[in-house]
């Protein structure tokens, strides 16, 4: 809902601009820069299975209680370059940007295994983001103005996700598992983008961003497996200004 509202706000402003201005934007390619705000959604769990380590009740009370949303939001800022073509009203092109971003968080519970009290077992979780790239193509109208347009195709970012084990058994079980990975997934939005005296424009625009996963699988020193999952979201919306040459 704030993602919304937030572009819903930057898009306003755009077309409050662009009905003061009848000129198009111009063909030909372009650079620029951008700022904005990223909404960040990744959803985190760590299982185990039943065996000879874990009981059926220790399973599920596991299961449940690590599965949880490391959210992070935060600003992010880049730039871009792309080529525009507009003939008869239509536009239609395509853009790179890079947006750095300093994002992390961590999440840990600590519970009483349900079979063997006082026994206990911690489970921790924690994610890190840096950076987004995506490549996309732009295709929209120009309406009095304002270039409305919808965009999507590949995205591009870093992202580390781990995990940790441990409980109070003789002997402690302790494990850590992390993996860092660049994954590549898809991007979808859309936006406005207005043009400025002397071959400047200014642009906002809202992207929903789908990394994928980054999944873990290893084994606790009693030999029991142990796995974990974390999917990657993010809502961006931002503003930008862009040169034309």
């Amino acid at each position: 809902m704030i993602a919304f509202r937030l572009a819903a706000a930057a898009s306003a402003a755009a077309l409050t601009i662009g009905a003061a201005s009848a000129a198009s934007l111009p063909s030909g390619f372009y650079a620029g820069v951008n700022a904005g705000y990223d909404i960040g959604r990744t959803k985190t769990s760590a299982t185990v299975a039943a065996g000879s380590y874990f009981a059926t009740t220790s399973v599920a009370s596991i299961n449940s209680s690590t599965a949880t949303n490391l959210n992070r939001n935060g600003p992010d800022g880049g730039v871009q370059i792309g080529y525009l073509l507009m003939s008869s009203g239509w536009g239609w092109g395509a853009e790179a940007d890079f947006a750095y971003m300093n994002r992390s968080k961590a999440f840990s519970v600590t519970n009483l295994y349900p079979c063997c009290a006082p026994t206990t077992y911690t489970v921790g979780q924690s994610m890190e983001r840096n950076w987004l790239s995506t490549v996309r193509g732009r295709a929209g109208f120009d309406l009095a103005g304002a270039f409305l347009y919808g965009t999507g195709g590949l995205a591009i970012g870093d992202a580390r996700y781990t995990e940790t084990f441990s409980d109070t058994f003789a002997p402690i079980s302790i494990q850590t598992l992390t993996k860092s990975k660049t994954k590549t997934g898809w991007t979808a939005g859309g936006g406005v983008e207005i043009p400025l005296p002397s071959n400047w424009s200014f642009k906002a625009e809202y992207l929903y961003v789908d990394l994928g996963a980054i999944n873990l699988a290893g084994t606790l020193p009693t030999n029991a497996p142990i796995a974990g999952s974390a999917k990657f979201r993010q809502h961006v919306i931002r503003a930008g200004l862009n040169f034309h040459f």
